[in-house]
């Protein structure tokens, strides 16, 4: 089979976990031209790839291009960072000489190595040793590395699950404690749901879970549709860069750049994959337009770091069905496949190959030997790009409410940075990766310049005569699964400021609740979890008084406690709107599937109702005018739900009116 993790499927449970024990020789002395690094990895934007160093992995792929492995090493790492615009090469195994001299070879290109604990000691099953001789095994690990100019950081184990999480802590803390370099982090991958729990009950500062989201047409087991995959993906990463931003974590994400098929398989001479009758096709390679959508998502949703899995083959497989003379090791080759595919017999969560299949792509981010593929390029074109952006891109955070709106094929997220406080930062993501798209954006209405931050060009700003509140648009062509990021700046440098928002997130939230009940939600893949409100029975609607500062959702409309208008941030701002200083806007989350799921309306100071303000354009911003279309002003803005509908987010907020 080609080696692919993937994590949802293959993660066994462990009830204690993966251990590392004393090596058998004394750790190696610390070179003398080392130097230790002192920058830290929250201000790097990690663009990496995932590979093993251990001997027979790196040997095999030496041994293609005619080289030793220090001679080919020093040619990948120059051609991950100066080709493909990589700083980080992350390490599943090898042992203590291997890492060594990986590290001294990286430092010569300025290229970081994560070099993994577990593999490196290679006892993953056997209980924890003592406290005493977890205490040597860090002092021993860090003692060799911590000096190295290219050492990045400390990765403990790989796919231990939820059990794990505290025996992990421990190891970090031992670690830390003997290298507390901020340059050197400890760090963990996992798949499924454990990396929620680290984000809550542990010191670990990176998250980054495993995301292999593009299975084999008609596989069961995973997303097996160009348009589920991107789904999977883009909904992981929501859940990710959420709870990391509700625990102060930094997000990284391992995408998947692999193919596998279990059984008799082989490679063409262009390298492509080929299944033969009789197997079962695993995962496929994304295409090239995937490639870019798996890292722009990951921009778009606020990660800092993407590693992509897998880089090379570990193995050659050198076994062809027209090959005229087999070696033994093609005999020995075909027979373990055989025995694979037996094991696999009978199995209907794959789909089973019928006759020899090509998949046109390769198994891997690289050929075997380095040779580069279309994927390769891609990760390349795109790692660069990032390159230039990384001051913004490690410095800013979401935004505290959005000055960019738009429906599929487009996603966007707003992000504002210190580095530049009067301006905002849009990542638009194509999400159509089949052809290029015109994007379509809406825009504030106090948006006065936009630059496209990848070509270096202005976006010309045009008002939209049927948006109402002065919303203005933008067009953003963008290639197939492609992104970019947008500089907006404003008039006299001010956004805007929030007035009011409410996640439904804690139970000590200003909503009350009559037939509407809070309701907890997963993200895909156990990527943690968020809150709403939905309708329990009978008539249902929540609504926003005008100058309260709280949101009441009821059937029965119980009024909000009369208050001065003037007072609290939303009514103030209502009176500023009438005296024509500002506007006042809401946008909404959540799931509305049909038209009128949710409406949004206004309620005059007489308790009538009157103008709907949204009825079926979800993502789309709705001013609030001060008064209604009769002249009275408007006490509330009432949100009807239907049985269908899920309210997740509300957000309030005020932009002064351009003089």
């Amino acid at each position: 089979m080609v080696l692919v993790r993937y994590g949802l499927v293959a993660l066994t449970l462990l009830v204690s976990c993966a251990a590392l024990s004393l090596a058998q020789t004394p750790a190696p002395a610390v070179t003398t031209d080392a130097v230790k690094g002192t920058e830290s990895t929250e201000n790097t934007f990690v663009r990496g790839v995932y590979f093993g160093l251990a001997v027979s992995g790196v040997q095999v792929n030496a041994d293609e291009v005619g080289k030793d492995i220090p001679a080919f090493l020093d040619q990948l790492f120059r051609d991950l960072k100066q080709t493909y615009h990589c700083n980080v090469f992350w390490s599943n195994s090898g042992g203590m000489p291997e890492y060594i001299q990986a590290l001294d070879i990286a430092a010569r290109y300025d290229l970081k190595l994560f070099c993994n604990v577990r593999h490196m000691y290679a006892r993953q099953n056997a209980p924890l040793e003592t406290e005493a001789k977890i205490d040597e095994l860090a002092r021993q690990i860090t003692d060799a590395f911590k000096n190295k100019k290219a050492m990045g950081g400390y990765v403990i184990c790989e796919e231990v699950g939820q059990a794990g999480v505290p025996q992990m802590d421990y190891m970090r803390q031992r670690l830390e404690m003997y290298d507390p370099s901020p340059a050197h982090p400890t760090v963990v991958s996992e798949a499924g749901g454990a990396g929620v729990i680290y984000a809550f009950r542990s010191g670990f500062r990176f998250m980054c879970p495993q995301a292999y989201f593009f299975a084999a047409p008609n596989a069961q087991y995973c997303p097996n549709t160009p348009a589920s995959s991107r789904d999977a993906y883009a909904g992981m990463l929501d859940g990710l860069c959420d709870y990391s931003r509700r625990t102060g974590k930094i997000a990284w994400i391992m995408p998947q750049s692999c193919a596998g098929i279990h059984g008799k398989y082989w490679t063409d001479d262009q390298g492509n994959l080929v299944g033969e009758p009789g197997s079962y096709w695993n995962v496929r390679m994304p295409t090239v337009a995937e490639m870019h959508f798996q890292t722009w998502d990951a921009i778009r949703s606020g990660c800092r770091g993407i590693i992509y899995f897998l880089l090379m083959p570990y193995s050659h497989q050198g076994w062809r069905p027209d090959k005229a003379v087999p070696t033994e090791a093609d005999k020995q080759a075909l027979a373990e496949m055989e025995k694979e595919t037996a094991s696999y017999e009978g199995r209907t969560d794959l789909p089973l190959l019928k006759e020899r299949f090509n998949t046109g792509e390769a198994t891997t981010l690289l050929q075997l030997g380095g040779k580069p593929t279309r994927q390769s390029q891609a990760m390349g074109k795109d790692f660069a790009a990032i390159e230039k952006l990384e001051p913004l891109l490690v410095s800013w955070k979401q935004a505290t409410f959005p000055v960019a709106f738009a429906d599929r094929p487009a996603r966007v997220n707003t992000f504002e940075s210190p580095l530049h406080p009067g301006r905002r930062f849009v990542a638009v993501v194509n999400y159509d990766t089949a052809s290029a798209q015109p994007l379509r954006v809406l825009m504030a209405p106090n948006a006065v310049k936009v630059t496209n931050l990848r070509t270096g060009a202005n976006v010309p700003l045009a008002s939209v005569a049927t948006e109402p509140g002065g919303l203005q648009e933008v067009v953003v062509p963008l290639e197939a699964g492609d992104g970019t990021v947008l500089e907006v700046a404003f008039h006299d440098n001010h956004p805007g400021i929030l007035t009011f928002e409410e996640d439904f997130y804690h139970f000590g939230s200003p909503v009350v609740l009559e037939n509407l009940e809070r309701v907890n939600q997963s993200y895909p893949f156990f990527q943690g979890d968020y809150w709403g409100v939905r309708k329990t029975g009978g008539a249902s609607s929540a609504y926003v008084g005008r100058a309260s500062e709280g949101i009441v959702a009821c059937a029965k409309l119980t009024r909000l406690q009369d208050v001065p208008e003037q007072n609290g941030p939303l009514g103030g701002s209502l009176k500023m709107a009438e005296q024509g200083l500002c506007d006042v806007f809401l946008a909404v989350e959540g799931k509305f599937p049909k038209p009128e799921s949710l409406i949004i309306q206004l309620v005059n100071v007489d308790g009538k109702e009157g103008d709907w303000l949204c009825s079926d354009a979800y993502f789309h911003p709705v001013r609030i005018p001060p008064k209604d279309a009769a002249g009275k002003p408007v006490a509330e803005i009432r949100f009807i739900l239907a049985d269908d509908a899920l309210l997740t987010h509300i957000r309030c907020w005020r932009v002064e009116r351009n003089k």
